[in-house]
């Protein structure tokens, strides 16, 4: 890969041939494969020690722990790698990537099982910084450059070979150096698509990615778990849930470029109102919500001083709150939030025949509405016990979802079922048909039946 990808070579002391040693490692603490060492005080020159102990595992195994360490390697020629403010999360999360390719190119059906493990660390705790080390070193962080290496959608790289923009970043660091890590991956990605040309930017197609994960990655990343995502419920009664990462253990504080993820589950006909609400304005958030849980619906929600709300209508949606770099530090500002999501109203559509005698307009209407369950026929609709018990939480309105129509509720028994006349704007002629809407389920609503508005306003309904 190494004259492959244009990488640099590493750099052994006074030697034309790189340095590697087979001997044995101590691992009473946990199985140690390799590493890379310096030949200190010059930490320019390195040289590789694999363990011995391998010589018991497949080849595949051997060639992946050379792989990583050669890396390692490679990257200390672009920048140290020893030096005090390196970022493990850069070069031992690339390295790990590296060692999956390797392993990919010369043993294309043995998936590196421990590459794929330290992926699942990464999904399952996907609210830390991609900095954090996680229990893993670093490593799980490699799902980054996955991302940027390997994601079939976006070539971060420009026009170029799409692998090539994770050595771009060690080319750019040798002189950013470790203490501007971002604005090396800044450089990096310059070639990329306007949208997608920085770190900032590439992280949120990341986050999506890692949920979408299907149309994103190549077949080995089934192999990974699924990313970390809290389920919510709205389809029984208050059909309200509140979320506090302060409060509800399974939500966390999200620190910088980390992400949480909610799949919401609602009736088939609620309009769910998704209210989100950092606990500092100063945090960088960014909410997105997928009504249906279909990427292409994506729909970011607005927010001032990191507050916001959407209303969106779908059984299940899938939101993700993700947090960018906003200057703080040790914590601040907080990554604390709340996000409350709950059922606003119900809505029908109500598709209406034409009319045999030519179109019409301002045409009143008679529907029986059921407080139950059951199958809408003509006139006839049932609203599953979601409404009101004196149905005074009814609203009618034109096609476009918004526009009141007037309407009239005859009778009523309490909490079963309601004549009502609705006046109907427009209907066409037959065989032609016009959609209007039916709202209902707000428990704060106020009764707008009204007889004089919904029939000629000169007849006095008694």
């Amino acid at each position: 890969m190494t004259n492959e990808w244009g990488y640099r070579e590493g750099s052994s002391l006074l030697s034309s041939k790189y340095q590697i040693y087979i001997s044995y490692i101590d691992s009473s603490s946990g199985f140690i494969y390799g590493k890379t060492q310096s030949y200190f005080p010059d930490i320019s020159d390195t040289y590789i020690v694999i363990n011995n102990q391998l010589s018991t595992y497949p080849d595949s195994d051997i060639l992946a722990t050379t792989a990583h360490e050669y890396h390692h390697a490679s990257e200390n020629s672009y920048d140290s790698i020893f030096a005090l403010l390196s970022k493990k999360w850069v070069y031992e999360g690339s390295a790990a990537w590296m060692e999956n390719e390797v392993t990919l190119k010369y043993f294309p059906t043995n998936y590196d099982a421990w590459f794929l493990g330290v992926m699942n660390e990464y999904m399952n705790t996907p609210y830390k910084d991609i900095a954090d080390e996680r229990s893993n070193n670093g490593y799980p962080s490699g799902q980054y450059w996955y991302f940027l290496a390997d994601n079939t959608k976006i070539n971060f790289n420009g026009t170029d070979m799409q692998r090539i923009v994770n050595r771009k970043v060690w080319e750019e660091l040798s002189s950013y150096t470790w203490s501007d890590v971002n604005g090396a991956i800044d450089a990096a990605l310059a070639d990329a698509p306007s949208y997608y040309n920085s770190f900032d930017k590439s992280f949120k197609p990341f986050t999506r990615a890692n949920y979408f994960k299907g149309s994103w990655y190549p077949n080995e990343i089934n192999y990974i778990d699924d990313v970390y995502t809290i389920s919510i419920d709205l389809n029984t009664a208050p059909h309200e849930v509140t979320k506090n990462s302060s409060v509800d253990a399974d939500v966390h504080p999200i620190d910088h470029y980390g992400a949480e993820y909610f799949k919401i589950t609602a009736p088939y006909s609620a309009n769910v109102n998704i209210t989100f609400g950092a606990e500092d304005s100063g945090a960088n958030f960014y909410v997105r919500v997928y009504p249906g849980g279909i990427e292409n619906n994506e729909i970011q929600v607005p927010l001032s001083d990191g507050i916001g709300s959407i209303i969106t209508k779908a059984t299940n949606i899938v939101v993700v709150v993700e947090r960018l770099n906003d200057g703080g530090l040790f914590g601040t500002p907080s990554g604390n939030f709340t996000i409350n999501t709950k059922i606003s109203n119900y809505s029908r559509k109500l598709t209406i025949n034409g009319t045999s005698a030519g179109a019409q307009t301002n045409y009143q209407m008679k529907f029986t509405v059921y407080n139950s369950s059951g199958t809408d026929t003509l006139g006839n609709v049932y609203l599953g016990g979601s409404a009101r018990s004196d149905f005074g939480d009814l609203r009618f309105t034109k096609s476009d979802g918004v526009t009141l129509l007037d309407y009239w509720i005859e009778s009523y028994t309490s909490g079963v079922s309601a004549v009502v006349w609705a006046e109907i704007d427009s209907i066409p002629a037959s065989p032609g048909t016009a959609d209007i809407y039916l709202y209902y389920g707000n428990p704060s609503a106020t009764c707008a039946s009204s007889g004089v508005a919904t029939f000629d306003s000169t007849i006095y309904i008694i």
